[in-house]
């Protein structure tokens, strides 16, 4: 390359490195500088990598289809009944112990009443499932809130929560709900709440396991430099951590 070419060559950059300066100079500093959104990387939320997980384990994924498929059964007891015409109630005594698979009338058989093992099951399971979701749902309401103010806060609230947890974990569970069948005959749901109120325990424990570990990391404390108020670093920034 000649000298006279390299020359041109410094002053067309020398050009376009003006021209650049002159049109930032011309936007002024209070201008608005535009980004192209396309091409910011966009980082997957709490719950899309949470369902990404889930979606590559296989015995998790193989759980949660039964799982739905159990639920979906269980309450969809009165569509079961209507589909093979047999009451949960109603027996025929003239049909009592039939073998399972043996007629299509009865696909599981019947029972020494001889009412339909199926659309009982059904039925039975509705039940059941009302009573485990409402207790599930109820002990993970208070297992989280009490575990996650103790972890938190600490000092006297944490030792009072913790000590109302051993006087819970004191009660024989087994026993109380003997005695409260004897003396009060509570419905599902009455059932749900008592299950519920004896066994938050263990996941408040944990719960304050994993706040007292996450409490102290530097998230959490930059939160709370931008002024963010304990509700909000709770629930926030320290329960997706736990969940």
């Amino acid at each position: 390359m000649s000298m006279q070419e390299s020359s041109t060559s410094i002053g067309a950059d020398t050009g376009k490195l003006a021209s650049a300066a002159d049109s930032s100079t011309k936007r002024g500093p209070g201008a608005a500088i535009v980004v192209d959104r396309s091409k910011l990387i966009s980082t997957p939320g709490f719950y899309r990598r949470a369902w990404r997980t889930l979606r590559h384990d296989k015995v998790a994924m193989s759980s949660l289809v039964l799982s739905a498929m159990l639920v979906v059964f269980s309450f969809g007891a009165p569509v079961v009944s209507a589909i093979t015409g047999q009451n949960y109630a109603m027996g025929d005594l003239t049909n009592y112990l039939v073998p399972w698979l043996q007629t299509w009338e009865h696909p599981l058989g019947t029972d020494p009443n001889g009412r339909d093992i199926l659309v009982r099951l059904a039925y039975g399971g509705r039940v059941s499932m009302t009573v485990a979701i409402l207790a599930l749902g109820v002990a993970l309401l208070i297992g989280l809130t009490l575990g996650a103010i103790s972890g938190f806060y600490g000092g006297l609230i944490d030792s009072t929560i913790m000590r109302f947890v051993d006087v819970i974990l004191s009660i024989p569970t087994i026993a109380l709900l003997l005695l409260m069948s004897v003396l009060w005959r509570p419905g599902p749901v009455g059932l749900a709440v008592i299950i519920a109120l004896l066994g938050w325990t263990g996941l408040a424990r944990l719960v304050r396991g994993e706040v007292l570990s996450i409490r102290s990391r530097d998230f959490v404390d930059a939160a709370r430099v931008l002024g963010a108020s304990n509700r909000t670093i709770i629930v926030r920034h320290i329960f997706p951590n736990v969940m």
